[in-house]
């Protein structure tokens, strides 16, 4: 396996400011405001269009590396959007000191297999 760790340029559009309108019906998980007692940037999230998955702090960014493709969020976001979200989680692991596991990295696309 090489491991190589590879960016791709579809990794940082993610637009943290496309919120669900009103009418949208949001996977569990999925919220239109910030949880109380969350972080209330929407940069602070692994999927920020819908405050999922806290990355701010080590915890934070481990519980969603574990937990991302447990939720029913999973199922809904396409292919790209699966990929970029993994981006963004091992991107914090990495900022925090945390090694990203091997299949997050490769989700990710940061890894090849």
């Amino acid at each position: 396996m090489n491991n190589d760790l590879r960016r791709p340029p579809e990794a940082d559009q993610v637009n943290p400011e496309q919120a669900p309108s009103a009418e949208e019906k949001l996977p569990p998980g999925a919220h239109r405001s910030p949880p109380q007692g969350y972080p209330t940037d929407r940069d602070l999230y692994a999927i920020p269009q819908w405050y999922a998955l806290p990355i701010d702090t080590p915890e934070h960014a481990r519980n969603a590396a574990s937990r991302f493709s447990q939720m029913d969020i999973y199922e809904v976001l396409p292919p790209e959007e699966q990929q970029r979200v993994w981006h963004r989680i091992a991107e914090a692991e990495i900022k925090f000191g945390i090694k990203p596991g091997e299949h997050v990295l490769q989700r990710a696309g940061l890894l090849e297999r």
